[in-house]
């Protein structure tokens, strides 16, 4: 019974940036900041929370004289969950109303989000074969005959030498 009473107890009241962070309005695709949070408060609160109860779990983890020790550790890891997601969720929000709020007085105070409607498509295969090049062939180009010179030890020819 205590366990199901710790358990619904840190959903049923909320984090802090649940409870206390307002979004920018969404208006279609287009985000406006209207009266959104941008004091970053609550998701620090609920860092804080998140380090106390996930210090507070690896200690209870590390005692050896502790009645319902995984009961009350894993207390400690939900609610440590509980208090991260909204530590992200405040965080996310108000850094989104930071943006907007500090966008240059030229520029509308607006972000447009796009959202994929589904997978990308695929590349159609190629539709003709690609040219076939031919193995490059070693060409020795035509030159003039060699010509054969006398050496000393060549034996004597009637032939006059060139």
């Amino acid at each position: 019974m205590l366990a199901i009473a710790l358990l619904t107890g840190p959903s049923g009241l909320g984090g802090c940036s649940f409870v206390f962070v307002q979004p920018a309005r969404k208006d279609g695709d287009i985000v406006i900041a209207s009266d959104c949070t941008s004091n970053p408060a609550a998701p620090v609160v609920d860092t804080i929370l998140v380090a106390t109860n996930l210090m507070s779990s690896v200690y209870v983890a590390n005692q050896d004289h502790v009645s319902n020790k995984g009961e009350a550790v894993t207390v400690g890891v939900i609610a440590t969950a509980f208090w991260l997601s909204s530590a992200v969720y405040g965080y996310y929000f108000t850094g989104e109303c930071k943006n907007l709020r500090e966008a240059p007085p030229d520029r509308p105070r607006r972000i447009r989000r796009t959202v994929l409607s589904g997978p990308p498509v695929p590349i159609p295969p190629p539709t003709a074969e690609p040219p076939t090049v031919p193995a490059p062939t070693n060409v020795v180009p035509a030159g003039p005959p060699a010509v054969r010179q006398k050496n000393d030890t060549d034996a004597p020819t009637d032939d006059p030498a060139p």
